[in-house]
């Protein structure tokens, strides 16, 4: 028995063994069979390997594809582009005290831009990057003060089109004879008959066909004085006779205060008059207004007469203002002939007297530009061959007879009594009045504006 049961324990570990062994060598083959070289999960991940390189190159081809049409397209569309950008503005803006901005809009529909340069008188060059064709700009900075800059901006397209547009501008500093772009507050006003003379009242309308540029700039009392290029033709009104004489001066102004201020920006309006012309004579300019004569008579300027009453003449006529100014003295004042009298106008008309006393205040010159202390100035004043009337009286006196009327200014010099409005022996004269508005505007309100030249 006890020799039996060993037999049989030698047996049972010997199967045990065996079963074991077989397990590992099965366990061996599915390990292998799944991990392996050749296994379900090598062979899963070479076939997901494949596939993902498959769809990489698909897509390689349709983006290959892709670029082919579009260049194909890009190529039709440069070569069939034969029209330039269109450049829609060019504007310029001062930026400080050193720095001028230029901007452009422009657009370009067909085969795009390529190219957006700016240069500064053909000296520093900057070009964009084009990636907005609508509005562009750089800023050219360092520019130094009173320098006039010739800008220019090249734009050119991926066709080769070029387009190119350019514009002066310098730094903030002001001169006589630049351009402003004012802007007066439209209305009208009423030159009334009882005053004028004119056989009915007058509606006159601002004049917005006018061209503003600087007449003066007065740094002392903080101020920068306008007038225009040429006569406000539209704002034209008609005076006639004595109380056209009385009342020239005043109508003169008013119909500019009113037509033509601008209280927005502080900017009153008033008359060109002679004090502006005269103010920048140089010496010699002065000498020849001195020494010239009427050019009807001898007479010269400021000579003083007595006219006396001729019976074959009769009664001397004389308007109502010039002897409420004068009186029985001298008319010799230079100032008060460009000053309104009244703040209101007047209905009377003329005074009848047997004599009075006259200074002749009228003289025939032609303005050189050598007679004047500043040229642009000259050129504002003298830039227009078109007649016109300024509010200064003028008085044609001599031993034998006078006349009354305000300065015209014609081919750069006086229109010696071409504006005669009455006559020592009672006539009157109807004339259209033709004028050139000044406009004064605070030195600080002037930012507000574009200036060119």
């Amino acid at each position: 028995m006890h020799i039996r049961n060993k037999e049989e324990k030698g047996v049972t570990l010997i199967a045990l063994a065996i079963t074991s062994i077989v397990l590992l060598i099965l366990a061996g083959i599915s390990l292998s069979t799944i991990y392996g070289d050749n296994g379900l999960i090598s062979t899963a991940q070479e076939i997901n390997k494949n596939t993902e390189l498959a769809q990489k190159e698909a897509q390689e081809i349709i983006n290959a594809q892709k670029e082919a049409t579009e260049n194909v397209d890009d190529e039709v569309i440069i070569r069939q582009d034969k029209d330039a950008p269109t450049i829609n503005s060019f504007d310029t803006e001062i930026i400080g005290e050193d720095a001028i901005k230029l901007s452009i809009n422009v657009t370009e529909r067909e085969s795009g831009i390529d190219t957006i340069q700016y240069s500064s008188d053909g000296g520093e060059n900057y070009t964009i990057d084009p990636t907005d064709d609508q509005a562009k700009s750089y800023t050219f900075k360092n520019v130094k003060n009173n320098v006039k800059y010739n800008m220019k901006v090249k734009i050119t397209d991926k066709a080769g089109n070029v387009s190119t547009a350019e514009k002066t501008t310098r730094i903030s500093k002001m001169e006589q004879g630049d351009k402003v772009d004012y802007t007066p507050v439209p209305r009208t006003c009423v030159v009334q008959a009882q005053y004028s003379g004119y056989t009915s009242d007058q509606t006159i309308t601002e004049d917005v066909n006018v061209t503003w540029k600087i007449l003066k700039i007065d740094k002392e009392n903080n101020q920068v004085q306008l007038t225009t290029t040429e006569p406000a033709t539209n704002s034209s009104f008609y005076l006639k006779g004595f109380k056209g004489y009385n009342n020239a001066l005043y109508y003169m102004n008013y119909v500019c205060s009113q037509l033509y201020s601008n209280t927005e920006v502080g900017a009153t309006a008033r008359c060109l008059n002679m004090e502006d012309i005269e103010a920048n004579f140089n010496d010699e300019g002065k000498s020849v207004k001195a020494g010239h004569t009427s050019g009807w008579g001898d007479s010269n300027y400021g000579k003083q007469y007595t006219l006396e009453y001729n019976s074959a003449y009769g009664d001397f006529y004389t308007p109502a203002l010039y002897w409420e100014e004068q009186g029985a003295g001298w008319q010799t004042s230079g100032t008060t002939r460009s000053q309104q009298h009244k703040s209101s106008p007047t209905t009377a008309s003329y005074n009848r007297n047997h004599g009075f006393k006259g200074t002749l205040l009228t003289y025939n010159m032609s303005f050189a530009k050598n007679y004047y202390t500043d040229e642009n100035v000259y050129n504002v004043l003298f830039g227009t061959t078109a007649a016109y009337q300024v509010a200064t009286y003028q008085i044609y006196c001599d031993p034998a007879w006078a006349m009354w009327g305000v300065y015209v200014i014609k081919n750069g010099g006086i229109g010696d009594l071409d504006c005669v409005l009455a006559t020592d022996l009672g006539g009157e004269n109807e004339k259209k009045i033709t004028f050139r508005p000044v406009i004064t505007i605070p030195l600080d309100q002037m930012s507000k504006f574009k200036i060119t030249y």
